[in-house]
């Protein structure tokens, strides 16, 4: 077995385009990382929907001026349904806050998006 070893001759750094790894991130949810410019805002809920991931459904939700869908983890939907209650079709037009906060996943410290209510519910009228 032969290898070959070959010098790329020299080029030109100003007519070079450069290419970013990070602009082949292809993925239609926000992650972590994706959401970095949100962080410390509010933001509002525009649609609930549903999606199924590795066969598996999942709660989706999509913000007014952000183009992609959060996939909800437990904790947010808990904290959401808490805050606005259980009938999702009630959360549209509410305001959260999106932080980015380090969690235990798998046994290793990451970061993930908690969503904090900065509107609350309307309060249910009694029935008399």
């Amino acid at each position: 077995m032969y290898f070959v070893m070959f010098q790329l001759p020299p080029h030109d750094t100003q007519e070079m385009n450069i290419i970013k790894a990070s602009e082949f991130n292809t993925s239609n949810y926000l992650n972590a990382t994706t959401a970095k410019e949100y962080e410390g805002t509010d933001l509002t809920i525009y649609e609930i929907g549903a999606e199924t991931i590795r066969d598996v459904k999942k709660m989706t939700i999509g913000f007014e001026k952000v183009e992609k869908l959060l996939v909800v983890n437990k904790t947010n939907r808990e904290v959401l349904a808490d805050a606005f209650g259980d009938e999702t079709n009630d959360w549209v037009g509410k305001q959260v806050r999106l932080d980015i906060i380090k969690v235990m996943f798998d046994g290793q410290r990451t970061n993930s998006i908690a969503l904090t209510p900065v509107s609350e519910k309307t309060p249910q009228k009694r029935k008399k």
